[in-house]
């Protein structure tokens, strides 16, 4: 686990800063699938944000319970337990995780947040035109 504590210790924000403006900066697509991509990813940069911990976690326990015996999970709970915390992560799954977080996340942003949004603020319209929000003025 050499990279958990630059991980922790944010000893990888450098690199991540330098990737971010290499890649915000020096490329300008001109392809509709690019440009279309770049905008659905920024619109669900916060959905990504908010769900990439819970997801790491499930994604955790799931990789814990794939690699130990379940049927001891199924008879004896605690020997389950200790197996699952000697468990040692494996990086070879994390494109999997970040593949599956970012789709999670852009499909969570254009079918939930996107809608209840515009819901919302249609409603907040609504009752503005109608005059609802003053009642002042009534």
């Amino acid at each position: 686990l050499f990279w958990f504590p630059l991980l922790r210790n944010g000893g990888l924000l450098p690199v991540a800063l330098m990737l971010l403006i290499v890649c915000s900066g020096s490329w300008k697509p001109k392809s509709r699938f690019w440009l279309r991509l770049g905008e659905r990813l920024g619109a669900a940069s916060l959905s990504i944000f908010a769900l990439h911990l819970p997801l790491f976690i499930l994604f955790r326990r799931l990789e814990m319970l794939t690699a130990i015996d379940f049927g001891l999970c199924l008879t004896d709970a605690s020997a389950c337990v200790e197996a699952a915390k000697g468990y040692e992560i494996n990086l070879i799954y994390y494109p999997v995780l970040v593949a599956l977080t970012v789709w999670l996340s852009v499909m969570f942003q254009e079918r939930i947040v996107t809608p209840t949004k515009n819901w919302l603020l249609a409603k907040r319209a609504e009752r503005l035109s109608s005059g609802a929000a003053h009642p002042v003025n009534r």
